[in-house]
């Protein structure tokens, strides 16, 4: 059940981002999930179609950025607030996490051959129904890597696609996808839900406490945050325990 306690964190260089300081006409606060003390237990994807297996003389590769992949509590995204009661959340708003995976960096050299996008899910619950959307989107990155922000005019998609997420705290989802990543390129994969203020829809991404390798980043609309940060670093969002658990297979 979604409660009334809305956790709100601070934002470098600024104020606690509560609903007085937010910026003027955004809509959403940069916050944690009303139920912050639910326990999340690693569990299983939900059934996908099995993966070919990888074709002769080719290997298959997981990416993944984080130390480990034990989900914790404590994600963070865009929440809308009540505009009558102020602090009671009425949903999510558009969130877009990211990460991005130097193909050199794995070993792979020449193109990378996407098959599967796994994210982990701290907590989705829509407003009505059991599902909600969200876009899958693949494609490469050409800005330079490891920044405190990431640059959304370096990105050139390949491909996306529409999937819906379940209800449930302390899930993960597989989803597949067939993308060719060229040869020398920085693979950029991001989630992204809509607005979810209106229909009452809630989703937070699961994280890991572990640390990562890599930078994930965070951007929103509604919260202002057109320009996504990192969860992570000191000059982005500072939540040094908000590692984005999400991976990439595919073959090499």
């Amino acid at each position: 059940m979604k409660g009334l306690l809305f956790v709100c964190v601070t934002l470098a260089g600024c104020a606690t981002a509560s609903p007085q300081s937010q910026p003027p006409d955004s809509g959403g606060v940069v916050g944690g999930r009303p139920d912050s003390g639910a326990t999340v237990d690693s569990k299983p994807p939900p059934d996908a179609a099995p993966l070919p297996d990888a074709p002769p003389g080719m290997q298959t590769v997981t990416l993944s950025e984080t130390n480990n992949m034990t989900a914790t509590t404590g994600a963070i995204a865009c929440t809308v607030n009540d505009p009558i009661f102020g602090t009671v959340p009425i949903g999510t708003g558009d969130n877009q996490w990211y990460r991005i995976f130097k193909l050199s960096d794995f070993g792979i050299s020449g193109a990378f051959n996407v098959q599967q996008v796994t994210f982990w899910i701290e907590d989705a619950e829509a407003g009505s129904g059991t599902t909600q959307p969200a876009t899958i989107k693949i494609g490469t990155y050409s800005g330079t890597l490891e920044q405190d922000t990431i640059s959304t005019g370096s990105i050139t998609n390949i491909t996306q696609q529409a999937i819906t997420i379940p209800n449930g705290q302390g899930t993960n989802l597989a989803t597949n996808i067939n993308a060719t990543v060229p040869a020398g390129s920085n693979l950029i994969v991001s989630v992204e839900t809509p607005d979810g203020s209106g229909p009452g829809n809630f989703f937070y991404i699961g994280v890991s406490a572990g640390g990562e390798t890599k930078k994930g980043y965070l951007g929103s609309t509604k919260c202002s945050v057109t320009t996504p940060k990192a969860l992570t670093s000191a000059g982005g969002l500072n939540q040094p325990t908000n590692s984005v658990l999400l991976t990439v297979t595919g073959t090499k």
